[in-house]
């Protein structure tokens, strides 16, 4: 039994590409090498960022506003109940012999938002 030689491989034709072959693998390269790169530049804007905030005084992510004195005027004699907060709000429950009321606050900028006025009913 002779052995015959074996056929060479396929991938030995296939080496000579055609010329547009040839310009769409340099294309694909190029791309590939473009996106590995914007990608490198993309992590290292995000890491630097990290850093940058991580460093700077009071001004990282979750850092508070300064705080704001805050006056309230009330009716004479006003007496107050409850305050509640949610979010940057914070509203005054207060009762007056003239009348009950709410002052709604915003503790951000310190600002009365909305006043409730709750008189009673005349006879």
């Amino acid at each position: 039994m002779a052995m015959s030689e074996p056929a060479e491989p396929a991938a030995r034709d296939s080496q000579i590409l055609p010329e547009h072959d040839a310009r769409q693998v340099r294309i694909l390269k190029f791309v590939v090498i473009s996106l590995g790169v914007l990608l490198l530049v993309g992590f290292a804007v995000v890491i630097g960022r990290i850093a940058y905030l991580a460093t700077q005084p009071g001004g990282g992510i979750g850092a508070s506003p300064p705080p704001h004195e805050v006056n309230v005027v009330l009716p004479a004699g006003a007496v107050i109940g409850q305050t509640t907060v949610s979010g940057d709000r914070m509203a005054v429950h207060y009762a007056s012999p003239e009348q009950t009321g709410i002052v709604v606050i915003n503790l951000t900028t310190g600002r009365v938002v909305s006043r409730i006025g709750f008189a009673p009913e005349a006879p």
